[in-house]
C-alpha cells in the first residue's frame, strides 16, 4: 500500500491503519517516564484502556523495539481548548475554559471509573479546583 502524508490527520490509529507517514518519536517517552510529577502524555494511544492494541499500534515504532516497564500503564487525560471561542469579556473565556475542563474532567474519570472506584465527582466549576481533586486521589 503507497505511503500518504497524513495532512490534517490527528488520528494516530488512524495514521497507523492507513499507513500514512508520521515521524516515531517513542524514543522520548523512556525519558518521560523518568519524572516523579504528573505527565499528559500525547497522544492518548499509550494509554492503560489500549493496552491490548499496543503491538498493533506501535509495531514499527522504537518504543515497541524497546518498551518501557510502565508501557500502557497511564491514564491520559485529554483536553480540547479549541472549542473554546474568543469572547470579549475574560470572565466569558474563564468561564467556558472551567467548562471545557469540566467535561475533559468527566470524560476521564469515566473512561478511568475502574480505577478509581467510588468517586465524588467535583462540585466546583473552576478548572484548578477540579484537577486538584482529581490528583488527590
Amino acid at each position: 500500500m503507497k505511503r500518504r502524508i497524513p495532512y490534517a490527520v490527528a488520528n494516530y490509529e488512524k495514521i497507523v491503519r492507513e499507513n500514512y507517514y508520521f515521524v516515531d518519536k517513542t524514543r522520548f517517552i523512556h525519558e518521560l517516564e523518568k519524572y516523579e510529577i504528573p505527565v499528559f502524555l500525547r497522544p492518548r494511544r499509550y494509554d492503560i484502556n489500549r493496552k491490548d492494541r499496543f503491538d498493533e499500534l506501535f509495531g514499527n515504532t522504537d518504543i515497541a523495539r524497546n518498551p518501557t516497564a510502565a508501557r500502557n500503564s497511564h491514564l491520559v487525560m485529554r483536553f480540547d481548548f479549541s472549542r473554546i471561542p474568543v469572547e470579549a469579556s475574560v470572565i466569558e473565556m474563564r468561564k467556558r475554559f472551567d467548562e471545557e475542563c469540566r467535561n475533559s474532567f468527566l470524560t476521564f474519570l469515566s473512561d478511568y471509573r475502574s480505577y478509581f472506584g467510588h468517586f465524588e465527582h467535583p462540585v466546583s466549576h473552576d478548572a484548578t479546583a477540579m484537577l486538584a481533586r482529581i490528583l488527590q486521589t
